[in-house]
């Protein structure tokens, strides 16, 4: 598989752009069509996990003139695992197979403000459908632990122009 090329990777990026932020309840059968053509095959994760771990911090140390100095705050780390190879192109994280392309945005956390979606083909490579992250959280009764996972629903129909 050879590497793509900025100029492929802008089309891409355009073509995503259109599909997820141009009509509110459809998209172009075209686009799409384009974007599985235009797209190597990357394989999509069956799972993945993906995290952040949150806690209190501190930071100790010598500051000149001031003498010791501790800084306390929080502290976050991020975990991912799992998952398969990605094709980025603009803002836009992608993984493909023949049946799917997954989409997410690079700019936002998933179960945030980001997006992430799901294009699907019918088996003769017609678009199917598209379908959004939908993020749902499993509180832990009785301890500070809640589990936050994503699940698709459906969004938008293609149509041909």
């Amino acid at each position: 598989m050879s590497e793509l090329s900025i100029s492929q990777r802008l089309v891409i990026g355009a073509l995503v752009d259109r599909i997820v932020f141009g009509e509110e309840d459809v998209f172009s059968s075209r686009d799409a069509a384009e974007l599985h053509r235009l797209l190597p095959a990357t394989g999509i994760a069956k799972f993945s996990f993906e995290g952040t771990f949150s806690g209190p911090a501190s930071q100790g140390g010598f500051a000149a003139g001031v003498g010791d100095v501790q800084l306390d705050g929080e502290k976050q780390v991020r975990v991912k695992a799992g998952g398969g190879r990605e094709v980025r192109a603009g803002q836009w994280r992608l993984s493909c197979n023949r049946r799917c392309i997954q989409i997410v945005q690079v700019m936002g956390d998933d179960g945030n403000e980001g997006r992430a979606c799901l294009l699907r083909f019918h088996r003769d490579g017609r678009p199917r459908d598209l379908m959004g992250r939908v993020t749902r959280a499993l509180h832990i009764p009785w301890t500070p632990i809640s589990v936050a996972f994503g699940t698709w629903a459906y969004w938008k129909a293609p149509v041909t122009h």
